[in-house]
């Protein structure tokens, strides 16, 4: 909830100075751009270099499929596409979004996670196809990547808005 004076206020009645919740959104935005392109950057060179695939713990390979699939969903939602009927806007941690809005770095944020998500999803797709061996990892990326650059390319050629 948005309280005067460049305040947000969380529901205990505190509040929280944008300035601080702006500083928190953006490291959490770069944190999530960084880590997401150092380890699929790896896992990418690694597969190019080697003669048999990176191996990760199911736990890791689960979790960081996870991770691909929320990055591709955030890119969705910054290229327009609409966020799935069934969840719901307080689950979303909406004062966050806010934040980086407010502090004009969003663009740089959208855009800094468009193109990583794009080069890094051509490259995983090229992997899977030119390699004979590839990581869990990497492939659960590519068909994602593929899952969800399919319906974008479709809108974008069929005049949809865009923002």
């Amino acid at each position: 909830m948005s309280g005067h004076n460049g305040v947000v206020d969380d529901s205990n009645g505190g509040a929280i100075p944008t300035v601080v919740l702006t500083a928190v959104a953006s490291l959490l935005a770069a944190a999530v751009i960084v880590g997401f392109a150092v380890l699929f950057i790896i896992d990418i060179v690694q597969t190019w270099k080697g003669t048999s695939p990176p191996t990760y713990s199911a736990g890791w390979v689960y979790t960081m499929t996870g991770v691909a699939a929320a990055v591709g969903g955030l890119v969705a939602v910054f290229l327009g596409q609409s966020p799935s009927k069934v969840t719901h806007k307080e689950d979303l941690g909406a004062n966050l979004p806010k934040a980086i809005a407010r502090s004009g770095v969003r663009p740089y944020f959208t855009s800094g996670l468009l193109i990583t998500w794009s080069i890094l999803g051509i490259a995983a797709v090229v992997t899977w196809i030119a390699q004979q061996n590839i990581s869990d990892l990497l492939h659960n990326f590519a068909v994602t990547w593929l899952g969800l650059v399919i319906p974008f390319v479709v809108a974008w050629l069929g005049g949809s808005k865009r923002g």
